[in-house]
């Protein structure tokens, strides 16, 4: 090839880049000659990037339904007569007794704690050198909401007996200090947006709905299997898939 030639030829590389390091790499030719080929490339990147953003915009997991049958005693009037099946040991946790098997995957992480009521872990601070135990490892970095809270890494396991079974969402975060403390700090802001940030920042996230069943979303999708493999055939368990962005189908099936 001439150097007129390659003068008149430009070659651009466009990198789309997706979280754990995958990427894909559109090479385009940069021609007045080839004009139509390179609108047709850069559509085709654009559809790429669409298909990455999407993958970006999803987390999958399962959602561990434990309610008792029609209702049970939840509200004052039991609505089945029939006692309900106890899924989970006398001497145990809902969040134990699911999670146990991935808590060696937790202790890295920082874990933001929301939507809860008075405090993530309950009964702790009654016991004794409780609230020196819970006070090393949660961290004041001056959240104006009250039910909004960070804690070091380490919080997880090691206080997953105290989680309560109530209105919770515990996000683990794989990352610095101060990545973690902007994260939170952005998490106790969103609203109407606060899966969709989850999804982009979350190594794995819990959320409890009124006792009645516990979502397991990890970044890593392997460690479904940890968790249902256990569970499989347990009495008063029925564990179905979902999706953290469209959590919203669980409480309603017209949602999405």
């Amino acid at each position: 090839m001439s150097g007129a030639a390659c003068s008149c030829v430009i070659l651009t590389t466009r990198v789309v880049a997706r979280r754990r390091n995958e990427m894909v790499r559109v090479i385009t030719r940069d021609s007045p000659r080839i004009r139509g080929l390179r609108v047709k490339v850069v559509t085709s990147l654009m559809k790429i990037q669409s298909m990455v953003d999407q993958r970006e915009e999803t987390m999958r997991g399962i959602c561990i339904d434990f309610s008792p049958p029609n209702g049970g005693t939840i509200w004052p009037e039991p609505v089945d007569p029939t006692p309900p099946v106890e899924a989970v040991p006398p001497d145990d946790t809902p969040f134990c007794f699911f999670f146990r098997p991935v808590f060696p995957y937790m202790r890295e992480l920082y874990w933001f704690a929301a939507h809860f009521y008075s405090t993530p872990f309950s009964g702790i601070i009654y016991e004794e050198g409780g609230e020196s135990r819970y006070d090393a490892l949660r961290m004041d970095i001056g959240l104006e909401e009250g039910n909004y809270e960070l804690y070091r890494p380490g919080a997880l396991p090691d206080l997953a007996s105290y989680v309560h079974n109530d209105w919770i969402n515990l996000i683990g975060l794989r990352c610095s200090e101060e990545e973690a403390i902007a994260t939170a700090r952005q998490l106790s802001c969103e609203k109407g947006d606060f899966d969709r940030f989850v999804v982009r920042n979350a190594e794995m996230a819990f959320h409890c709905m009124d006792g009645f069943w516990w979502e397991f979303y990890p970044r890593d999708a392997t460690l479904l299997d940890l968790v249902t493999r256990p569970l499989q055939g347990t009495p008063g368990v029925d564990i179905q898939s979902c999706d953290l962005y469209h959590r919203k189908a669980l409480f309603d099936p017209n949602a999405i």
